[in-house]
């Protein structure tokens, strides 16, 4: 009753009248606690319930930027599968905007793995360089990962060339690189037909079986493309073939992977739980859940593998047989696969020496190596993805050779490596102990050296851009003298020379006594002292606390950063106590852009009918003509059956 008097006091004086939100209002604010805590506490209660690694970052304003989670499941199928990692970032996760990262693995029973997840404020290379130099830090298996999954997003391939100390390959999702070549494709054609051309060329030369068939292709867009068509070809994707040509890509053991399709539809199932409404505490909890999932269905996998035989009735010959008493079900279906193409076509083996081998297909191919003394071929198939091909297959069935699967098959594939892979990860996570207390990470300043000038170009751009949103809310003569300092200040920067700072000083003093002069003509009494403070003759600006402050910001951008130097370490109670505060961070604030999500009705009443009464039958359309006959006639129907009823009723009683 005292609350409610007090609050009643408070805003009866106002005039506003008192709704059940308001109260409600008033209880959240009171018991309530901010987002940041709730975020802190949930990470909290999270490590301790699955043993989870969870690591914010922030800024030098204590800003989180980078919310790294991997969990022992995770770490682990990591350390067991970490030769081909899938990445790409999803959006909508969160209301703060920040991106979700997921790294994704493929284990031997071709399921997908996650192995971390990362929230990351902005989209920037400086964040995701850094978030992945914490995965490395994190992950000392990560000097075995050999090849990485993309889309064509240059940030991230260029963040992962930095961070990765084992110089992974860098490979392009197949759908992207047909996406974004169809995009412009539709700007550079000039008709449909030439469109459709220029996509189906391109993607021969996508799939193309070898460097000869790679170059005919080539020549045939050459041939018939437009200058410019040409041009886009040789700037953006001839430099970098082996990015995205297959005859390249699969050189590389790739487990077959060569789209993100399985990062794809790992999103599907996160935004079923996540949404951009969704509190950021709430999606670390919800994608933990996730984990824990995706740790059961392994478990599932790993209990069949060890207590079930699986069986291939329709297998006739020993080396199927012998495969499925050893292998995943995933790779003795890739190799049955194998056998089927085998039956297809007629093949040619010639024995060149002893234990090697030439063999050929029907079907036009080229002539491949078979060394059966290391179980290998010189196949695309055989690299990718670390089983017998159907050349391999085809000297050991015609030559009654048995397969020595150890060398002919990645580890990987073996059902005894898959079943391990389940108590390594519980005795993981029994001996993953969370720490006494959360530790929190601060991010180095940037690095301005390393960053090329879009890069530059778009960090600038952020703070232009808010520069431009304070800007638009000044008054109309504050905005113009603002303006024209800005002008000013670029066309300074553009003569060059080592005048320039003492000028940026004397514009910065010379602006700000126009406007405090303005501020002070409009409202005299609330703006005299700060007048009075800060009008100062040009000569004296640079001595000034501006002037100081302009030397200490372009040194500090002159002077590059040591990517040697560790990030600063500091757990919850020593950021308290520094700075005084009983959360250690804060969370980004997002600005609302754009429409509203809901679209205004238009119209909320019916629309008034032009006449009123009865319309003739002569005026109707045919078809409503024909509509009002076919009523009449069941009335007529239904009237007469009606009648007839009723008549043969009062005659039978």
């Amino acid at each position: 009753m005292l609350f409610m008097h007090v609050f009643l006091s408070w805003l009866l004086p106002t005039g506003k009248v008192v709704t059940t939100q308001d109260l409600h209002n008033v209880k959240r604010n009171c018991h309530g606690r901010d987002e940041a805590e709730q975020l802190l506490q949930e990470i909290e209660k999270c490590r301790q319930q699955h043993r989870a690694k969870i690591i914010p970052i922030t800024d030098e304003n204590e800003e989180l930027q980078i919310l790294f989670i991997q969990t022992p499941h995770m770490q682990q199928a990591y350390k067991s599968f970490p030769e081909v990692v899938l990445l790409d970032a999803t959006y909508r996760t969160n209301k703060l905007k920040m991106p979700l990262f997921v790294f994704v693995v493929q284990d031997g029973c071709g399921e997908s793995q996650v192995i971390a997840y990362a929230f990351v404020a902005p989209e920037q290379c400086h964040h995701v360089t850094e978030m992945l130099n914490l995965f490395v830090k994190e992950n000392p298996c990560s000097e075995n990962t050999g090849v990485i999954v993309v889309d064509k997003d240059f940030t991230e391939i260029s963040a992962i060339r930095s961070a990765f100390p084992s110089a992974p390959s860098i490979q392009l999702c197949q759908f992207h690189v047909m996406k974004a070549f169809r995009t412009a494709a539709s700007h550079l054609a000039r008709s449909a037909e030439k469109r459709d051309k220029m996509v189906t060329t391109f993607n021969e030369m996508l799939h193309a079986p070898n460097s000869s068939k790679f170059e005919d292709a080539q020549s045939e867009f050459t041939r018939f493309a437009s200058k410019d068509s040409i041009e886009y070809l040789e700037k953006n994707w001839l430099s970098i073939k082996n990015m995205w040509v297959r005859h390249i890509c699969d050189q590389e053991f790739t487990c077959g992977a060569n789209t993100t399709n399985r990062v794809e539809a790992h999103n599907g199932f996160i935004k079923t739980a996540l949404s951009s409404s969704t509190k950021l505490h709430d999606a670390v909890r919800k994608l933990l859940d996730l984990s824990s999932s995706i740790e059961r269905k392994s478990a599932h996998s790993a209990t069949l593998l060890k207590t079930c035989i699986f069986y291939n009735h329709s297998s006739n010959n020993k080396i199927e047989e012998a495969c499925a008493k050893v292998l995943t079900p995933f790779a003795c279906g890739v190799i049955r696969k194998q056998f089927s193409k085998l039956a297809e076509n007629d093949i040619e083996v010639k024995k060149t020496k002893e234990k090697l081998y030439h063999v050929t297909f029907s079907n036009g191919e080229r002539w491949h190596d078979i060394s059966i003394e290391s179980h290998s071929c010189s196949c695309t198939f055989s690299s990718k993805m670390g089983l017998p091909c159907r050349h391999l297959l085809a000297v050991y069935v015609k030559y009654d050779i048995e397969p020595d699967l150890d060398k002919a098959v990645r580890s990987r594939w073996f059902k005894r490596y898959q079943a391990a892979f389940l108590p390594n990860q519980q005795a993981a996570a029994e001996n993953s102990t969370p720490t006494d207390q959360l530790r929190i990470l601060s991010m180095p300043g940037l690095n301005f050296e390393k960053m090329n000038r879009n890069q530059r170009y778009n960090f600038a751009m952020r703070t232009l851009k808010s520069l431009a949103d304070t800007l638009a809310d000044c008054q109309p003569g504050i905005f113009a003298q603002r303006l024209g300092f800005l002008e000013d200040l670029n066309s300074t920067w553009l003569k060059g020379g080592e005048e320039n700072k003492r000028d940026c000083s004397i514009n910065l003093a010379t602006s700000s006594n126009s406007e405090c002069d303005t501020q002070a003509a409009e409202n005299p009494h609330s703006q005299a002292v700060e007048v009075e403070n800060m009008q100062k003759k040009p000569e004296e600006a640079e001595n000034s606390g501006q002037a100081i402050e302009l030397e200490n910001m372009q040194e500090k951008a002159e002077e590059p950063d040591n990517p040697g130097q560790p990030v600063v370490v500091k757990n919850v109670q020593e950021k308290a106590e520094e700075t005084g505060k009983s959360c250690p961070i804060k969370l980004p604030v997002v600005k609302s852009r754009g429409r509203p999500a809901k679209r205004i009705r238009q119209r909320t009443m019916k629309r008034k009918k032009q006449g009123e009464g009865p319309v003739p039958f002569k005026d109707l359309s045919p078809r409503s003509q024909e509509k009002c006959k076919e009523i009449c006639l069941l009335q007529a129907f239904w009237k007469c059956a009606i009648i007839t009823c009723l008549e043969w009723n009062r005659k039978r009683f």
